[in-house]
């Protein structure tokens, strides 16, 4: 009965921990039936569709932004790109490694005050500095936000 599943879905850690309305329960659905479906699920959903993309498409992407930079930014900040791997899995023990590809900033600034700067700009942009430099990874970047990034980007290193 109707009930039954009702009372088990008022039972579950989940339902307790996140007391989801109508609305949470369909965008939650949503998600959960672009897995019902392996041919649909880089199609349907965004995460497994960045997890799946290939370097080669990567680093078009950051070959893309780096042209669309006037030369004196690229060349006062020392912009290249890089080889990456992003870690994937729950939280501070990830599980797999995933190659991708960085936009790196080696000069300009001292890195704690680039990073800063990106996550405080118009579009905030979360990167890491690792060897003492500044990385804005593509690997989560969707391509409806290149756009974004690249504005982002002109706007702090301006």
């Amino acid at each position: 009965s109707k009930k039954s599943f009702i009372k088990k879905i008022h039972q579950n850690p989940l339902y307790r921990a996140m007391r989801c309305d109508k609305i949470i329960f369909s965008v939650l659905e949503e998600v959960l039936r672009t897995y019902l479906k392996s041919d649909n699920i880089h199609k349907n959903n965004l995460t497994i569709k960045l997890f799946k993309r290939k370097k080669i498409e990567l680093e078009k992407i950051a070959n893309t932004l780096l042209d669309k930079l006037p030369s004196k930014i690229v060349e006062k900040y020392n912009l290249c790109i890089k080889e990456t791997a992003v870690e994937a899995g729950s939280g501070s023990l990830p599980l797999e490694k995933l190659p991708s590809i960085a936009i790196v900033v080696k000069s300009g600034m001292k890195m704690n005050d680039l990073s800063e700067k990106f996550r405080m700009a118009s579009t905030p942009v979360l990167g890491y500095i690792k060897e003492k430099n500044f990385h804005i990874d593509l690997k989560a970047i969707p391509d409806y936000q290149e756009t974004l990034l690249l504005q982002s980007i002109r706007e702090v290193l301006k």
